[in-house]
């Protein structure tokens, strides 16, 4: 009876993954509490047993959570990169001091 629990948990995490990488690669950010949603809604999960599969995948340096966003660690190694090369901040943008 274990392994097919496994099984079915290792089915779970890997069908969130698969949710985070699809929108990686749209370029946007999957939300937290959409995961955790789904996984009720769709598999009865609990709340915590979510945040489990996501911690799981956390460990396994498969994503990373930003606040309420999710990132597959790739994307959100470039954007930490790109945020490391704005040292502005963005300010000069906002202020409408840059010139294209």
């Amino acid at each position: 009876m274990v392994q097919r629990e496994y099984i079915t948990r290792e089915v779970k995490v890997e069908q969130i993954h698969r949710i985070v990488e699809e929108c990686s690669k749209e370029s946007v950010p999957a939300l937290k509490d959409k995961l955790i949603a789904y996984a009720g809604k769709y598999w009865g999960t609990e709340r915590r047993k979510a945040i489990e599969y996501l911690n799981q995948l956390i460990a396994e340096e498969s994503i990373f959570i930003d606040g309420e966003y999710v990132w597959t660690l790739k994307r959100w190694l470039k954007i930490e990169k790109s945020r490391e090369k704005d040292y502005n901040k963005m300010r000069d943008i906002i202020n409408g001091q840059t010139e294209l």
